[in-house]
């Protein structure tokens, strides 16, 4: 019994430090992230590098569908999406994907100096090399998949699989 209870309490003790060294919070409430870049060809995430008349046309145009009523779930989801970026200054920010683990990704908007460390990464080469980019953030989660980046602390090329979707 005693050598089960030792087996259990050190697979719960494993556990802990593995999640501790994923994510480690700090005294002012940031969180110590880290994970690997993650390349989505097509997704809407912000307006950075939008044209102020092209962003007009898109609010104007969100303004008019979050009027409406019995929209799709898809169009709800869009809209609380956009509003909580809106809410929160980061709409108009810089960002990137970053997997944190096997099934979970997260975008992270951060401000265009600690962006260099990050934009100029080509996903082609980075693949056909089997590397890929291992970063360390120090941020706050504004919800479950979106953080706000308040300092790069590490990038890293390293030998790995470089994940993407269209």
């Amino acid at each position: 019994m005693q050598k089960i209870k030792t087996i259990l309490f050190s697979a719960i003790a494993l556990l802990f430090m593995t999640i501790g060294a994923c994510s480690r919070s700090t005294n002012d409430g940031m969180e110590v992230i880290s994970g690997d870049l993650y390349f989505k060809l097509i997704e809407f995430d912000g307006f950075y590098g939008t044209p102020d008349s092209l962003i007009n046309k898109f609010e104007y145009y969100i303004d008019s569908m979050a009027s409406l009523e019995n929209l799709n779930e898809d169009v709800e989801q869009f809209l609380k999406a956009h509003q909580l970026l809106k809410s929160n200054d980061l709409i108009n920010l810089p960002n990137f994907s970053l997997k944190v683990d096997s099934v979970t990704n997260i975008q992270v908007y951060l401000d265009e100096t600690e962006f260099e460390s990050i934009k100029n990464f080509d996903r082609s080469q980075l693949i056909r090399d089997n590397n890929k980019v291992r970063i360390v953030l120090e941020g706050e989660y504004i919800s479950d998949q979106i953080v706000r980046c308040s300092k790069i602390l590490n990038v890293t090329k390293v030998e790995g699989k470089t994940y993407w979707r269209k």
